[in-house]
């Protein structure tokens, strides 16, 4: 009886073993998954803006663009404001 019970501590010791290292495994899994999806919120929500002011854009097709190096004046060409 002694050497079957010392090969069921052995065999209990080793399954507990098993589950030890089980459970790291899955928490090392929880923990890359939880920083891919903290990486990634950011991203969807700057995505989720850009597409809410792509919505609005119109695109013209034949028109001359502005020629002017100035921002300013170039959206008051592209609302036609004044022309160059």
């Amino acid at each position: 009886m002694d050497a079957a019970d010392s090969k069921i501590r052995i065999i209990e010791q080793e399954v507990t073993k098993m589950k030890q290292s089980t459970k790291e495994d899955e928490t090392e899994v929880t923990d890359c998954v939880e920083k891919v999806l903290t990486a990634q919120a950011p991203e969807s929500a700057e995505e989720e803006v850009e597409k809410t002011k792509r919505i609005t854009n119109v695109i013209v097709h034949s028109l001359a663009k502005s020629q002017t190096h100035e921002p300013a004046e170039r959206v008051n060409d592209d609302l036609g404001l004044h022309v160059t």
